[in-house]
């Protein structure tokens, strides 16, 4: 069960550990759905997405975080529909990355609204 070509496995592996011979399922070489990057994708959506639109719910910071609402809600917006891909793939919960994203796009949408509105 070591996955190369042309070598024969007896389902069981030598350990340094004293000589012992363990079961090769008991070896952890092999990853799982969660522990890849992309597990990553949307929680940190879900972040960015609360950055870019804490402007909205705080409208005293509103000024303060208006230079990255952009920057995070456009980041938000790419890392949740990233996150929302593989999480259809079992990587991740999509829950949220699709929250992650929603917020995004509140927030880019807010700072879009705001430039045509008042920008000309």
């Amino acid at each position: 069960m070591t996955g190369y070509p042309g070598v024969r496995s007896t389902g069981k592996v030598h350990s340094s550990y004293g000589g012992q011979t363990m079961p090769a399922s008991a070896m952890s070489d092999r990853t799982g759905p969660t522990d890849t990057p992309a597990v990553a994708l949307g929680p940190t959506a879900l972040v960015l997405g609360a950055l870019s639109t804490i402007g909205i719910w705080v409208p005293a910071l509103f000024f303060v975080v208006f230079p990255w609402t952009a920057l995070t809600g456009g980041l938000a917006i790419c890392l949740g529909a990233m996150g929302v891909h593989h999480a259809r793939r079992g990587a991740g919960r999509l829950w949220v990355s699709a929250a992650g994203a929603a917020l995004g796009v509140a927030g880019l949408g807010g700072v879009v609204f705001l430039l045509c509105t008042y920008g000309g």
